[in-house]
C-alpha cells in the first residue's frame, strides 16, 4: 500500500506532496502546491458522511496542544477520477527552536477497501437482524461457553421472560425461567446437557408448557467455517398448540367419518394419485361384489371402470373420476357403468371429489350408486316426453306461422286502404285547390284594377253624393283598401300550404315507387313531420341534427313507414308523460308565428316552421339548466358512421320505457297502450323491415329520461338482397299503432 505525503506549512498550506498523495487526493502536483490542505474545496466528509470542520486541521489547534492528530478516518473527493475515496490521516507537528510549530508533516492511507468491507458488514449484520425480527419461530444463540449471544423478540415474547432478565445476559436465570414453565423440566434440562456435552449434534423433540401450550424445539451447532469445531449452538422454539389441536380433532373427524361411511347405503371409495384404493366403505364393496380388504390397494379403474357400456376399453387419460386431483374439480356423471366381479355391468351414477391437504391434491373420493331401475323408469319417461314435446313444437311453430300470417294480412290490409285512401285524398284535394290557388293571382289583378279604378273616381269626382258618403261611411272604404291585399295573400299562403300538404302526402304513400331506389331519408323524415304536424301543436319541440347523408337505397314507402310509426310512438309517449301538461300553450296564427310560453322558464330563440318549433341543442340545454323540468323534445340526429352505413337516431325525453317490457317491444301484438288505440304490430313489422333491409333495430330506454330508436341501414344494398327483396317485403307494410292502427 502507498503511503501518501503532505508538507504542510503553518498555515497549512502544502510545499510539497509525493506522487502518492497525489494519487490518492486525485489531483495533480500543481493543484496541490500551495493550496490549503483539507480546505471546503476538498469536499471532506466523516465516516458517517457528515461535512468534515477543517478546523480539526488548523494550526492554533497544533500550537496549543503540539500534539498531532493520529488515525482520522475522512472521506475525499478526487476530481480527477470523480469518486471518492476514504483515507487514514495522520499529521504530525514539527517544532522548530523557539518551540512554535513550524511545518506539519502529514500522511495518508488508503481505507476505502476497509471501509467498504465495514459497510458490508455491518449491511450484512442489519439483513441478519432483521432475518431474525421477522421469523415467525423463537431464536436463541449461545456461544460454546454457554453465553447468550443473541435472541429476537418473538422468543422473549413464547417464553414470556421479563426485559430484565433478558437484558442481564444471564444464562442460569434464563434457564431457571424458562423451567418454571415446563410440565417436565428435568427432561429439558437433560436433553440441554446431553447436546452441549455432544456439540456437533443436532435435535428435534416436542415440549409441553403448564399453560397447555405446546413447542417444537429444534437446536443446531453453529458450525464454524472449516466445519471442525463449533462456536456455539442455536436453539429454535415454534409454538404448534393449534397445529396439535388441529390433528386432534383431524383425528376425531376420521372416526366420525368411518362411521358415516359404514352407515350410508351408497358406495364410497377414496383413491391415492396413483388411482390406487385407499379406503372403501363395506356399502361400496358390496354393490361390487367384494370384500373390503380384496379391493383395498388395488386399481380402481382398471377394477370396476374399465370399459364403456358397449365394452370398449376407457382410456385412464379420460377418466372423470381422475378430473379431481387432475384438475382440482369435482365432477358428477350419471351416464356411464361400473362393472361388477363377475363381469357383468350396471348403470351407475358417481361423483368425484378432491381430497386437499395443507393446499396440496392428495387423490380424490368417489361416491357412487347402482341406478339401473330408475334409468329404466327414466327412458320410458323420456320417450314420452319426446312424443309431448314434438308436439308442442309442431303446435309452436304452427301458431308462430299463424301470429305472422295475421300481423302480415291485418298490417296489408290496413296499408293497402290507407295508401288508397290518401292517394284519393290528395288526387280529389288537389283539383280543387289548384283551381282556387291558380285563380287567385287573376283575383289579385282584378281587385287591383278596381282599387285603381276607385282612386280615378275620388280624383274626378271628389265630392260624391250623400248617399255614397253614407255607404263609404258604413263599408270604412280605407280599410277595405288597407286589408283586401292582406287577405288575398294570406288566402294564397293558405293555398300553398294546403298544396305542400297534397305533395307530402304523395311522397309519403309513394304508391308510384313499388321498387327498391335510393332515396333521400331527409326528404322521407320531413314529409312524415309534416304529415304529424297537427300533433305537434301541443307543444312538443322538434330538434334536427342532419349529417350531409348520401342517397341510400332501400323501399321508400316502407322506410317512411318506420319513421311514421317511430315519430308517432315518440309524440304518444310525451303526451302520455307529465311534460305536456307542465306547459301551458297559447296558440298563435300562422302570420304571427308560434312559440310555446313556458311557465318557470326563460323564453329562448327558435325557428317557426309550420306550427313546429325548431330548438338548438344550446337552447335545450339553456332550458334544461334552469330548473328541473324539460322542455318535451323530440330529437333527430342522422350521421354516417362507416363508408356504407348510415345510423338514424328517434329520441323523446318522456317517460321511458320499463326494463322488465324493454325486451318485448318488438314481439308482435304486444303493446301497453289501452284497447283501441293499438295494436302491437307496429314496432314488429317496423323491425322486420329494418332487418330485411339488411339494416338493424334497437332501443335504449331509461325511466325518467326518455327513449331513444336507432336505425342503422346500408348504404347500398348487396345485389342477391334487392332481387329478393320485392318478395319478403311486398306483404309487410309499417302503419302507425296511434294514428293507422
Amino acid at each position: 500500500m502507498h503511503v501518501g505525503v503532505l508538507l504542510l506549512g503553518p498555515q497549512w498550506e502544502i510545499h510539497l506532496s509525493n506522487p502518492a498523495a497525489c494519487i490518492l487526493l486525485g489531483r495533480t502536483e500543481s493543484q496541490l502546491l500551495n493550496t490549503t490542505a483539507f480546505s471546503t474545496d476538498w469536499d471532506v466528509i466523516r465516516s458517517d458522511d457528515i461535512p468534515f470542520l477543517n478546523e480539526t486541521f488548523s494550526m492554533p489547534q497544533l500550537r496549543q496542544t503540539k500534539c498531532g492528530l493520529r488515525n482520522v478516518v475522512v472521506g475525499i473527493y478526487r476530481p480527477i477520477t470523480q469518486d471518492r475515496v476514504w483515507l487514514l490521516v495522520n499529521a504530525e507537528p514539527q517544532l522548530a527552536a523557539d518551540g512554535s510549530v513550524e511545518q506539519v508533516i502529514c500522511t495518508l492511507s488508503d481505507m476505502t477497501e476497509r471501509k467498504q468491507a465495514e459497510e458490508l458488514l455491518r449491511r450484512t449484520n442489519s439483513v441478519l437482524k432483521a432475518q431474525q425480527e421477522a421469523a415467525i419461530d423463537g431464536i436463541f444463540l449461545v456461544d460454546e461457553n454457554r453465553q447468550v449471544m443473541s435472541y429476537n423478540h418473538r422468543y422473549q415474547q413464547m417464553w414470556q421472560i421479563p426485559d430484565h432478565v433478558m437484558k442481564s445476559g444471564d444464562a442460569i436465570k434464563l434457564l431457571s425461567f424458562v423451567l418454571s414453565s415446563l410440565k417436565q423440566p428435568q427432561d429439558f434440562v437433560d436433553r440441554v446437557e446431553f447436546l452441549y456435552a455432544h456439540p456437533h449434534e443436532q435435535s428435534r423433540d416436542e415440549i409441553y408448557l403448564n399453560d397447555g401450550r405446546i413447542f417444537d424445539r429444534y437446536s443446531a451447532p453453529v458450525l464454524s467455517p472449516e466445519g471442525s469445531g463449533t462456536f456455539g449452538r442455536i436453539w429454535y422454539f415454534r409454538d404448534i398448540t393449534e397445529r396439535k389441536q388441529a390433528e386432534l380433532e383431524r383425528l376425531q373427524l376420521a372416526n366420525h367419518i368411518k362411521l358415516l361411511l359404514e352407515s350410508t347405503d351408497e358406495g364410497i371409495y377414496g383413491i391415492n394419485l396413483q388411482g390406487y384404493c385407499t379406503f372403501i366403505n363395506t356399502a361400496g364393496a358390496k354393490m361390487l361384489g367384494y370384500k373390503p380388504d380384496e379391493v383395498i390397494g388395488r386399481d380402481m379403474h382398471k377394477l370396476v371402470h374399465h370399459s364403456y357400456s358397449n365394452g370398449c376399453p376407457y382410456p385412464n387419460g379420460l377418466c372423470p373420476v381422475f378430473q379431481a386431483f387432475r384438475m382440482g374439480q369435482s365432477c358428477h356423471v350419471d351416464s356411464e357403468v361400473l362393472w361388477h366381479s363377475d363381469g357383468t355391468a350396471f348403470a351407475a351414477e358417481y361423483s368425484s371429489y378432491p381430497i386437499i391437504e395443507s393446499l396440496e391434491i392428495k387423490g380424490a373420493v368417489v361416491t357412487f350408486r347402482d341406478i339401473t331401475q330408475r334409468r329404466q323408469a327414466e327412458e320410458a319417461l323420456r320417450h314420452s316426453e319426446t312424443q309431448l314435446r314434438e308436439q308442442a313444437t309442431k303446435l309452436e311453430h304452427t301458431l308462430h306461422e299463424l301470429r305472422q300470417t295475421q300481423a302480415q294480412l291485418i298490417q296489408t290490409e290496413k296499408m293497402s286502404s290507407l295508401g288508397q285512401m290518401v292517394a284519393g285524398m290528395a288526387h280529389e284535394i288537389n283539383n280543387p285547390i289548384s283551381f282556387v290557388y291558380g285563380n287567385i293571382q287573376y283575383s289579385k289583378e282584378y281587385i287591383q284594377d278596381l282599387l285603381k279604378l276607385l282612386q280615378l273616381y275620388e280624383e274626378q269626382y271628389p265630392r260624391p253624393t250623400p248617399a255614397i258618403q253614407a255607404h263609404l261611411k258604413d263599408i270604412d272604404l280605407e280599410f277595405i283598401k288597407d286589408d283586401l291585399p292582406k287577405m288575398l295573400h294570406s288566402m294564397e299562403m293558405g293555398a300553398e300550404r294546403i298544396c305542400s300538404l297534397v305533395l307530402s302526402l304523395r311522397n309519403f304513400s309513394r304508391l308510384d315507387e313499388a321498387q327498391v331506389k335510393q332515396v333521400d331519408l331527409h326528404e322521407g323524415i320531413d314529409n312524415t313531420l309534416l304529415i304529424l304536424n297537427h300533433y305537434l301543436k301541443t307543444g312538443i319541440t322538434i330538434s334536427k341534427q342532419y349529417d350531409d347523408l348520401p342517397l341510400v337505397e332501400c323501399y321508400p314507402d316502407q322506410m317512411n313507414q318506420v319513421f311514421m310509426n317511430l315519430l308517432s310512438n315518440a309524440i304518444d309517449a310525451l303526451e302520455e308523460s307529465l311534460l305536456i301538461r307542465s306547459y301551458p300553450v297559447q296558440e298563435k296564427s300562422l302570420s304571427e308565428g308560434f312559440i310555446p310560453e313556458i311557465s318557470s322558464y326563460e323564453c329562448f330563440p327558435a325557428k317557426e316552421t309550420g306550427r313546429r318549433v325548431e330548438a338548438s341543442d344550446a337552447d335545450l340545454s339553456l332550458v334544461r339548466n334552469k330548473g328541473e323540468k324539460r322542455i318535451p323534445t323530440i330529437h333527430i340526429r342522422t350521421e354516417v358512421i362507416e363508408p356504407n352505413l348510415v345510423r338514424i337516431h328517434i329520441a323523446d325525453n318522456g317517460h321511458g320505457i320499463p326494463l322488465e317490457i324493454l325486451n318485448k317491444i318488438f314481439d308482435p301484438f304486444f303493446t301497453t297502450k289501452p284497447v283501441g288505440k293499438g295494436t302491437g304490430l307496429g314496432l314488429s313489422i317496423c323491425y322486420q323491415i329494418i332487418e330485411k333491409h339488411q339494416g338493424q333495430l334497437s332501443v335504449n330506454s331509461q325511466i325518467g329520461q326518455g327513449t331513444e330508436f336507432v336505425i342503422t341501414l346500408p348504404i347500398q344494398c348487396e345485389q342477391e338482397y334487392t332481387e329478393s327483396l320485392d318478395l319478403k317485403l311486398t306483404d309487410t307494410q309499417l302503419g302507425s299503432s296511434s294514428m293507422f292502427l
